[in-house]
C-alpha cells in the first residue's frame, strides 16, 4: 500500500503537469493570435463550431477506442473518465517534447487505477490504430504524390500486421524492455 506522503506528492506532480500544460497551451494560442488576425478572409462562426464540434467527436472517439483496447486488457475505466484521461494527455502534448501527451495519459490513467505497464500498452496499441487510419487516409490522397503513394502503403501495411498479430508487438515491446532490465508485459491480446 501506497504511503500517504506519496499520494499526496503524486496529486501535486499531477497539478503541476496541469498548469505546466495550461501555460503552454495559452502560450501557444497567444502566439498564434498575429497569424490569426492576419487572416484575410471573413470568419465563418457557423463553420468553426461545426469544426471544433468535429474534432471533439473525432478526439472523444479516439478516447473510446482506447478504453476497449484496455477493456481488452482487462483495465476498467468508465467512459467519461476515459474521456477525461485521453484529454488530459491531448493537453499535455502541448507542452514541448513528444513524450508528454503520452505521459500525462498515462499518468492519468495510473491515478485512476490503471496499471503502469497496461496502460503504456494500451496507449502504443490506440496510436497504432490512430497510425494506420491516418496511413490509409494518407495513402487515399497521395497516390499521386511524389512517392506513388508506395511508402504509405508499407506504413499501413506494417501498421495493420501489428493489429492482425498484436502478440507480435507485444513480443517486441518485451524485447525493448527486457535490454532496459524492465519486467516484461503479459498480455493477451487476440
Amino acid at each position: 500500500m501506497k504511503s500517504k506522503s506519496w499520494r499526496i506528492a503524486r496529486r501535486a506532480l499531477n497539478w503541476l503537469l496541469l498548469v505546466g500544460t495550461l501555460w503552454f497551451v495559452v502560450r501557444y494560442f497567444a502566439r498564434s493570435m498575429d497569424s490569426a488576425l492576419a487572416y484575410e478572409g471573413q470568419l465563418q462562426w457557423g463553420w468553426l463550431v461545426l469544426a471544433t464540434l468535429t474534432l471533439l467527436a473525432v478526439y472523444a472517439a479516439q478516447a473510446l477506442t482506447w478504453r476497449a483496447i484496455l477493456l481488452k486488457t482487462g483495465g476498467q475505466l468508465g467512459r467519461v473518465t476515459a474521456v477525461y484521461v485521453f484529454f488530459f494527455g491531448l493537453l499535455a502534448s502541448y507542452i514541448p517534447g513528444r513524450v508528454w501527451g503520452p505521459m500525462g495519459m498515462i499518468s492519468s490513467a495510473s491515478e485512476k487505477g490503471v496499471p503502469a505497464a497496461r496502460s503504456v500498452t494500451t496507449t502504443l496499441f490506440a496510436t497504432g490504430l490512430n497510425l494506420v487510419a491516418a496511413a490509409l487516409v494518407a495513402l487515399l490522397t497521395a497516390v499521386n504524390g511524389p512517392f506513388g503513394g508506395w511508402v504509405w502503403l508499407l506504413i499501413a501495411g506494417l501498421a495493420a500486421g501489428l493489429f492482425i498479430f498484436p502478440q507480435w508487438g507485444i513480443q517486441i515491446l518485451n524485447k525493448i524492455l527486457s535490454r532496459i532490465n524492465r519486467p516484461s508485459i503479459v498480455l493477451a491480446l487476440g
